[in-house]
């Protein structure tokens, strides 16, 4: 097994998953695991070597993603959105603010984040009804953005908004502590992943610099968002398999043998394993054909997010038909909430219909989607 991911797993387990609990319980944005990976330096992986970053490539992101998730998915998510946004400035930042930024980012300073989706598109997220309009060196940006994780707690939201001019679509690094920036308080109740604290960004005439959009913006850093989301998923399928492997082995009944040497017990239990398996190995193997291939690794990028969300979603049903009527209790036994969780991969942007869309796409020659051209 690979440094980073072990490394990262022990470090979820240590210093995440003791808040995990309570963050479900009580709904709230997982801030001491937030400032624990930051402390770490975790923030800086794909800041680049010349701004003091540690310049690291998607495989470390996906290691990394996928040893946070076992033990708090939300955490790993808001990680994840922030690696994100860091490889976009890195790409596609004016170098001025970008330098500026991404340093304030290595010296622990703030966090990025993303701020897309919107009621009105659901999980066409690309398709804007925030505008932005001229003004002179600075743009008035206008909307709601409806499910932005980590609202309140990162200092930058890079968001995809409409020229009122000519409709063209530009990205910009939206400081969070500007007038006109606001988020929708007590409106966030999520089923699973309850740390997310997506709540929605209301824009009403934020004055935000010209320097903060980004240019020339190209597929690089959808890359990275696919495999951040695919290893929350696959974190999750390989939680779900590990903590049936050890309940199993300790729950026995008065009238007859452990559940563990139930023969259909076993059957499920392999099942889960290779499932998580294959999730996780399918986005390794996604990640390092995408850092020798840049942009050629869509077609595996695609189906690892789809594997990956999809063992999610089988192992939490086997996972709580082994625990039973007791792991259906509310935040009892942990697999209650690893079964919440898993099942918000299939509708987080793109959902799983979207991506098997867009990979059909693929295969028969058909661009899947450019938004920018």
């Amino acid at each position: 097994m690979n440094e980073k991911y072990i490394k990262a797993k022990e470090f979820g387990f240590k210093n995440l998953e003791p808040y995990s609990k309570a963050v479900d319980i009580e709904g709230r944005f997982p801030i001491e695991g937030y400032k624990s990976m930051q402390n770490e330096g975790y923030f800086s992986l794909l800041v680049p070597k010349e701004y003091g970053g540690q310049g690291e490539n998607l495989l470390a992101h996906a290691e990394i993603c996928l040893g946070l998730s076992e033990s708090c998915p939300s955490a790993a998510l808001a990680y994840m959105m922030h690696n994100t946004a860091t490889r976009a400035m890195a790409l596609y930042g004016q170098e001025d603010i970008k330098k500026e930024i991404l340093k304030k980012v290595v010296a622990k300073e703030v966090t990025l984040g993303l701020a897309y989706s919107e009621r009105g598109t659901g999980a066409h997220f690309y398709i804007p009804d925030a505008t932005s309009k001229d003004d002179g060196d600075h743009v008035i940006l206008n909307g709601v953005k409806s499910m932005v994780t980590g609202a309140g707690f990162v200092d930058y939201f890079l968001t995809l908004v409409k020229a009122e001019e000519d409709d063209s679509l530009h990205v910009y690094a939206v400081p969070t502590n500007i007038d006109g920036v606001d988020f929708e308080e007590g409106v966030w109740d999520g089923v699973g992943l309850r740390g997310n604290e997506s709540k929605p960004m209301i824009m009403k005439n934020a004055r935000v610099s010209k320097d903060l959009e980004l240019k020339n913006i190209g597929d690089e850093d959808k890359e990275i968002f696919l495999i951040g989301l695919a290893s929350v998923s696959a974190g999750l399928a390989q939680r779900a398999a590990d903590e049936v492997a050890a309940y199993v082995q300790k729950r026995e009944y008065t009238h007859a043998k452990n559940l563990a040497d139930i023969e259909s017990v076993q059957v499920n239990l392999g099942s889960m394993y290779a499932k998580a398996f294959s999730a996780r190995e399918t986005i390794l193997a996604a990640a390092r054909l995408a850092d020798l291939s840049p942009l050629g690794a869509f077609p595996e990028l695609f189906s690892a997010r789809i594997v990956s969300t999809e063992a999610a979603l089988d192992n939490a049903v086997d996972g709580m038909r082994a625990f039973g009527g007791k792991g259906y209790v509310r935040h009892d036994l942990v697999m209650e909430r690893i079964m919440r969780d898993s099942f918000a991969g299939q509708i987080m942007a793109p959902g799983t219909d979207v991506l098997k869309i867009w990979l059909g796409r693929m295969l028969v020659g058909l661009n899947y989607i450019d938004i920018f051209k």
